[in-house]
């Protein structure tokens, strides 16, 4: 595959490649760990369908195709085992010129912030999609709010901070809080912080939760 896929990004490489009917055609150590799975096995040629729920794998599909047959740049906002992520598609030729296939090449990003896309796309006019389907893992019984305040718990941001960032009341922070224990089966906020943390809310390691929560 080849690893220039127009102007240069803020994004060190490409990730994922996937064909127009979504098999896949390399996949790197980054994106097998952030989609959990096992770095050393090998995916070349399994479906997109065979790695994903099968409502995700169906959006990601539709995405794939539409990179392929519009040879368009966008990147859609999504959320993957309770991580919030940017995908960047962008379509490229294969090694063979003469094939004329056209591939979708995939990176990742960490979620925008306050909503508003990176400074890269929005220089490049690249388009900024969200996903309708989101899978949320052993999240999924909370709702988007809750997971919004368990990510920021996960932070180790206080109460207080949670409410600033979150444009609402210390009060309604602390209603949320104890709606996600006993959701999740969390006393306190550090086993709070495992459980999102273990869904891939973040990527700090496990054993580090108890210095970032107070």
């Amino acid at each position: 595959m080849q690893d220039e896929c127009g102007d240069e990004t803020s994004w060190s490489r490409f990730e994922g490649i996937w064909s127009p009917d979504g098999r896949v055609l390399d996949l790197n150590t980054a994106f097998k760990r952030l989609h959990g799975f096992g770095t050393d096995d090998s995916f070349r040629g399994r479906g997109v369908g065979d790695l994903f729920p099968a409502d995700y794998a169906a959006a990601q599909l539709k995405l794939i195709r539409c990179c392929c047959e519009r040879q368009e740049a966008f990147a859609v906002a999504t959320t993957y085992r309770g991580h919030r992520m940017l995908l960047f598609f962008e379509p490229c030729t294969t090694e063979d010129p003469d094939s004329g296939e056209v591939v979708a090449a995939v990176r990742t990003s960490a979620a925008m912030h306050g909503g508003d896309p990176p400074e890269s796309l929005v220089e490049r006019s690249v388009r900024v999609m969200r996903e309708d389907r989101h899978d949320y893992g052993p999240l999924a019984v909370l709702s988007r709010r809750e997971v919004e305040v368990l990510r920021l718990i996960c932070e180790g941001l206080p109460m207080q901070q949670i409410a600033r960032r979150l444009h609402r009341s210390e009060r309604t922070v602390q209603f949320h809080r104890v709606q996600i224990g006993k959701k999740l089966g969390g006393s306190n906020l550090v086993e709070l912080a495992r459980i999102g943390i273990a869904a891939g809310l973040l990527t700090i390691p496990l054993d580090r939760v108890g210095d970032a929560v107070r």
